[in-house]
């Protein structure tokens, strides 16, 4: 076989596969049904499926919602002193990190409260040298902080 009848074969090969093909194709658009057409179950349950779980709400009773959830949630995670010490202070202050006072060194406590106890307040609560404010955790309420603080000082008593 030379190749013009080659050429000639494969290209009567081609032409019979493609009027196959458009019969086929001719012949399954006569029998499906029209899928343009949609009943109304179908584009329904397509809604339901589709339609967001809940809607936004901006009306004021949301925000007074909303303050009354804030307040609830700012529940001071800490009961005591001791609390925030081993949660909060005792990383630096137990090994002395940074020249910090170590947590019953009576001497180096001793100058920092010759200063008051109210420079040691505002110091723990806005921060001093390589201490950060509130030791590092701004979400904690004043009060807690002087609570660390106190519990710190009733170790040098």
């Amino acid at each position: 076989m030379n190749d013009k009848q080659f050429i000639t074969f494969f290209l009567a090969v081609m032409g019979v596969l493609l009027i196959i093909f458009f019969a086929i194709f001719f012949i399954a658009q006569v029998v499906t049904p029209d899928l343009s057409k949609s009943d109304e179950f179908t584009s329904n349950s397509i809604e339901s499926r589709i339609k967001p779980v809940g809607k936004l709400n901006y009306s004021d009773s949301n925000e007074k919602l909303q303050k009354s959830n804030t307040k609830t949630s700012q529940i001071d995670p800490y009961n005591n002193g001791e609390e925030i010490y081993n949660a909060v202070c005792q990383t630096c202050h137990t090994t002395g990190v940074l020249n910090s006072p170590k947590y019953g060194d009576k001497p180096a406590w001793q100058i920092r409260l010759g200063k008051g106890k109210e420079v040691l307040y505002a110091n723990a609560i806005k921060g001093i040298g390589a201490m950060p404010a509130k030791g590092g955790r701004p979400d904690l309420s004043d009060k807690l902080i002087k609570f660390g603080v106190d519990y710190i000082l009733e170790s040098v008593k």
